[in-house]
C-alpha cells in the first residue's frame, strides 16, 4: 500500500519469469525475462512512478524476500537498495508491504495473475539477455560446462588404462586434496596412480631401463597396480597404511590422497624423486622390509 493506493503484484517462476502488477486502473504486464532469478525483485521497479516521487530501484515479491527486508543485517546490494528506496519513498507516504498467498481470490492478485500471463504469451524483442547478468551466472555455467566436459572425456577417452583402474574420476574432492600437496608430492602421487611414476614398467617402455620386473618381489611388471596392490614385499606395508594385505584396484579410489602417498614414501619408491636422484638406480634398488 502507497499513500491511498493498493498496488498488487505477482511473479510467476513457472510463467517464464514474468511478472504482472495493478494498481487502481493501473495494469501493467511484463514481458518474459530471459534469466533465472534467485528472487522476485520486481514489486516496485517496474512501474512504481508515483506523482513527483522518485522510482523504486529494486523490490522483493515471495514472503521470504519480505522478510529479508525486515532483517536488522543486509548481506545483499539488492536488498540495501530496495530497503534504501522505500525509505525514501516512506518520507512522503505511508508504505506498507504485504503478502498474500496465491489464487485465495485476493482480486488484485487474480488479476495481477492474469496480467503475468498475458506478459508470458509475448516473446520478448531486443537484444538478449534482457536484463543484466549476474557475475556468478556466466562463472557458474563455465564450472558445470567443464565439470561435464571433464567427465564426459574422462568416461569415453581412450586410454590411461592404469590412471582408469586407480582413479575415480574428476571431482572436487580430490582436486583440493592434490593442489594442498607440495610440487614434489603432486609429482609423486599423479606418477604412481598415473603409472608415468619411476617405475620399472614405465622405464623400460621409455628405454630407461632394462627390466620391467619388480625390483622387490621379481615375479610380475613393476608398475602402479602390482605395486599398489599385489606385490608380495610390501604386504606389510600396505597393512599399515590401507588396511589389508592385498587390494583390487578399486580399493585404491576409495584411499584418501595423503594414505597412499604415505605408503609410496615407506616403500621409497618415491625417495630417489625426493632427492633428486640421490638413491641408486631402480635396479639397485632393495626393499624396506
Amino acid at each position: 500500500m502507497v499513500g491511498n493506493e493498493i498496488w498488487t503484484t505477482l511473479y510467476s517462476r513457472y510463467i517464464e519469469c514474468t511478472f504482472g502488477i495493478l494498481a487502481n486502473k493501473w495494469r501493467i504486464f511484463h514481458r518474459p525475462l530471459n534469466v533465472d532469478l534467485d528472487l522476485a525483485q520486481d514489486i516496485i521497479k517496474a512501474c512504481c512512478v508515483l506523482h513527483n516521487f522518485v522510482r523504486a530501484r529494486d523490490g522483493h515479491h515471495s514472503q521470504a524476500a519480505l522478510h529479508a527486508l525486515k532483517s536488522p543485517r543486509i548481506t545483499s546490494q539488492v536488498v540495501l537498495e530496495c530497503t534504501n528506496s522505500l525509505a525514501e519513498l516512506g518520507q512522503r507516504n505511508k508504505v506498507r508491504l504485504v503478502w498474500v498467498p496465491g489464487h485465495c481470490g485476493v482480486t488484485g492478485n487474480e488479476e495481477a495473475d492474469a496480467l503475468a500471463r498475458k506478459g508470458s504469451s509475448d516473446t520478448f524483442t531486443g537484444p538478449e539477455p534482457a536484463v543484466g547478468l549476474p557475475y556468478s551466472y556466466p562463472q557458474g555455467s563455465i564450472d558445470n560446462w567443464t565439470r561435464e566436459k571433464c567427465q564426459v572425456d574422462w568416461s569415453r577417452g581412450i586410454g590411461l588404462r592404469q590412471a582408469r583402474l586407480l582413479i575415480k574420476g574428476p571431482g572436487a574432492a580430490a582436486t583440493r586434496s592434490l593442489v594442498s600437496l607440495n610440487r614434489a608430492n603432486i609429482k609423486i602421487i599423479t606418477g604412481l596412480l598415473t603409472g608415468h611414476g619411476r617405475l620399472n614398467k614405465h622405464l623400460n617402455t621409455i628405454g630407461l631401463s632394462p627390466d620391467s620386473r619388480c625390483r622387490l618381489c621379481g615375479t610380475s611388471d613393476e608398475d602402479s597396480v602390482h605395486v599398489l596392490c599385489h606385490c608380495p614385499r610390501v604386504i606389510v606395508n600396505r597393512h599399515k597404511h590401507f588396511g589389508a594385505g592385498y587390494l583390487a584396484p578399486e580399493d585404491i579410489r576409495e584411499i584418501p590422497v595423503d594414505k597412499v602417498l604415505a605408503f609410496a614414501r615407506s616403500t621409497e619408491l618415491a625417495t630417489p624423486i625426493l632427492e633428486n636422484e640421490t638413491k641408486p638406480p631402480p635396479n639397485q634398488f632393495t626393499s624396506v622390509l
